[in-house]
């Protein structure tokens, strides 16, 4: 958990102030962020790809009544928010982008509308913790960063078994490319990846070596 207990009740408090406003300033943050991001109408269109303007400017009410759910359930966040988290993340495929953006005009709109109680300092970073924390369960991260202990792993047992690498690999081949369906490009981010934590520890492998 990343709040202190103070910085909880002061969130508390707000996620009570605007919940009577919450359609209203859930308005006014999506019509912010479609003109900061454009690419989010892509996640509100109709069948015939024309934009459904009515359900994405209600989406921010619902936003922010979800706010104060996960405040006052913000011991168990993971769990509180697993059915959102599905939804956006294995059904929409919303990425940790667009979080960023949306995090950047709800305190926007809070600033705006609840000056100066908002601009105090204590309040503002105390929600901007708040969202950041959100959009790690939403978007999986920490999962994401454990998955990166498992790639280190899957090498050292790759290198092992270098005389048999296809079948070693066939498991881990079958998952990513028949049910995730990576592709060849993220790959190659990796490569980047790997060679610079082999460079920091010194122990650059040939294999790293592009000629």
């Amino acid at each position: 958990m990343v709040l202190q207990d103070s910085e909880r009740a002061l969130i508390q408090t707000f996620c009570d102030k605007i919940a009577p406003k919450a359609d209203a300033l859930g308005v006014e943050i999506m019509e912010r962020y479609a003109n900061a991001y454009p690419q989010i109408t892509d996640y509100f269109k109709k069948p015939d790809s024309s934009i459904n303007k009515p359900v994405m400017i209600g989406h921010g009410g619902k936003l922010l009544i979800s706010f104060g759910d996960a405040i006052k359930n913000y011991d168990n966040l993971k769990c509180s928010l697993g059915s959102l988290t599905d939804l956006h993340l294995n059904t929409h495929n919303v990425s940790r982008e667009p979080y960023k953006l949306l995090n950047h005009s709800i305190l926007i709109t809070f600033a705006v509308n609840f000056s100066p109680e908002f601009k105090n300092y204590q309040m503002e970073n105390a929600w901007r913790k708040f969202l950041d924390e959100i959009a790690c369960v939403m978007t999986n991260y920490p999962d994401m960063l454990a998955h990166g202990g498992k790639i280190m792993n899957a090498l050292g047992d790759a290198i092992k078994n270098y005389e048999r690498l296809n079948e070693c690999m066939e498991s881990l081949t079958d998952l990513h490319v028949n049910t995730l369906h990576v592709e060849h490009g993220p790959y190659m981010h990796a490569h980047c990846a790997v060679c610079l934590i082999t460079l920091s520890d010194n122990r650059m492998p040939s294999v790293c070596i592009r000629r």
